[in-house]
């Protein structure tokens, strides 16, 4: 059996549709459809397009080239649909607060102390204390220090 018709099959359990109303959706015969699904040949690029498109799945599943039946935002989709609403809501809020505290972080510039921790932590999500913080910067401030007069006393000595 050819991909094509193993993969038609399966997308059409998975959206629970028959090949009657694969038809319909697409316009695409009847006879042709059924002719795929039995493996006598497999359907052009077009009628590739315009299936995929009717199931809403991706069209290299079809094509073998891709075991991914639906991309992760479709399947957000078909998720969220199965919900009741109070949960829809819920889904709803958290993605809106998710997206919220994204927007901030691109738009915020970050401190120095978060520079110089993220340079420096080999754990990026320890939590470091005001103490630790103020340890580190004493540290840098000292070897800014030592660079700088190095930096100086090589400007003397090529003078």
């Amino acid at each position: 059996m050819n991909i094509f018709s193993e993969r038609l099959k399966q997308a059409l359990a998975y959206r629970k549709m028959k090949p009657i109303e694969l038809a319909k959706k697409t316009g695409i015969g009847k006879s042709s459809i059924s002719d795929w699904l039995k493996g006598k040949y497999e359907a052009k690029h077009d009628k590739i397009l315009l299936i995929a498109a009717a199931l809403n799945i991706n069209e290299s599943y079809l094509l073998g080239l891709d075991d991914t039946i639906i991309q992760e935002e479709a399947q957000l989709v078909d998720i969220y649909q199965q919900l009741n609403k109070r949960r829809q809501g819920k889904v709803y809020a958290f993605a809106r607060e998710q997206l919220a505290q994204q927007n901030n972080t691109l738009l915020k510039l970050p401190t120095r102390a978060e520079i110089t921790l993220a340079a420096h932590a080999a754990d990026s999500q320890k939590i470091f204390t005001e103490e630790e913080i103020n340890k580190i910067h004493d540290y840098l401030d000292e070897i800014d220090a030592k660079y700088e007069e190095k930096i100086r006393s090589q400007e003397k000595s090529s003078k």
